[in-house]
């Protein structure tokens, strides 16, 4: 069983919060970790469309939903650094944020979140779909992910960012090819392995 902390917004999926979510929380806007109890919607969020990707090719993965996203899909540098430093105390085997800042902001904080992170587990994350450098993927301790039929330079892994899954409204539909559902696969072929080494 592979336990990953899935940071970006919230998951909605009624399969994927009774089968594979094992808790869910959110960062308020005192920096402070809170629980949250997902709302089950027919539309699908970001987190649903990574969750489903990873759960498509790593069915038995344990997914904690660390939610950091609006329901806009805007994000705070200081939610995500709050959100690493939680997600690692969990003991998960891979941290992933399908998600970044062009931004320099709080950079440094961010990377010294990102450095003890690293000491306990995997972390992976996508590159900005614009191409442009994103923190934290392009720190050297993240496995920077694109998909395939894009021009970045200077990633770490290029996979497939295009994945047939079943929406929550139940029609069969595609994820765009994009790096965030990259690095959602590529966090699917991890636990895959972490399962088949079990």
């Amino acid at each position: 069983m592979n336990k990953v902390a899935l940071l970006d917004d919230a998951i909605t999926s009624k399969k994927l919060i009774e089968k594979n979510v094992c808790g869910s929380f959110y960062i308020n806007d005192q920096l402070g970790v809170e629980k949250y109890d997902n709302q089950i919607s027919d539309t699908d969020t970001h987190s649903d469309f990574c969750a489903k990707i990873i759960c498509k090719y790593a069915p038995n993965t344990e997914i904690y939903n660390i939610i950091v996203k609006d329901t806009d899909n805007y994000g705070d540098i200081l939610k995500l650094i709050a959100a690493i430093d939680f997600a690692a105390g969990l003991n998960v085997d891979i941290i992933h944020m399908s998600l970044g800042t062009v931004y320099k902001y709080y950079i440094r904080r961010l990377h010294k979140a990102v450095k003890k992170a690293s000491s306990k587990c995997i972390l992976v994350a996508a590159r900005s779909n614009s191409g442009e450098i994103t923190y934290p993927a392009d720190f050297k301790e993240v496995i920077c992910c694109v998909a395939e039929g894009r021009d970045d330079v200077g990633f770490d892994r290029r996979v497939n960012g295009k994945h047939m899954i079943r929406a929550n409204n139940s029609q069969v539909t595609f994820s765009p090819n994009s790096n965030s559902f990259a690095a959602a696969y590529y966090t699917a072929l991890l636990c895959s392995n972490y399962n088949e080494s079990d």
